[in-house]
Order: C-alpha cells, then structure tokens, then sequence
C-alpha cells in the first residue's frame, strides 16, 4: 500500500454528520486518533469506520 493522507476539520464534519442524522461515517485512518479525542469531547452519536485512503488513485 502506497502513503495515506488524511482530511482536515474532523470536528466539523462530526457535527454536521450527527446534526443531519447520518449514523455512521467512513474516516481516513491517518485521522483515527483525532476522531478519538473529538468523540470524547462532543459524545457524538456516529459510527465511525477507518479505512486507508491513498494518495495515488490513479496510475
């Protein structure tokens, strides 16, 4: 597997998510440990699944 990235304003994205009543959200694994610290604080009612996102989609 090639070098992952991950997104930025997790916080946000959370907050939205749990505010328009979306149960689950897909996070880059680079970010779980941001997603951790941020689920501890808002108590968010998301489920999160981490999944490597790489860098180079294409060829």
């Amino acid at each position: 597997m090639g070098k992952g990235f991950g997104v930025v304003n997790i916080k946000e994205k959370i907050q939205i998510t749990e505010k328009t009543g979306i149960p689950f959200m897909i996070i880059p694994s680079e970010n779980a440990e941001e997603v951790t610290e941020i689920q501890k604080e808002l108590k968010a009612n998301v489920e999160f699944s981490m999944c490597h996102m790489p860098m180079k989609l294409f060829n």
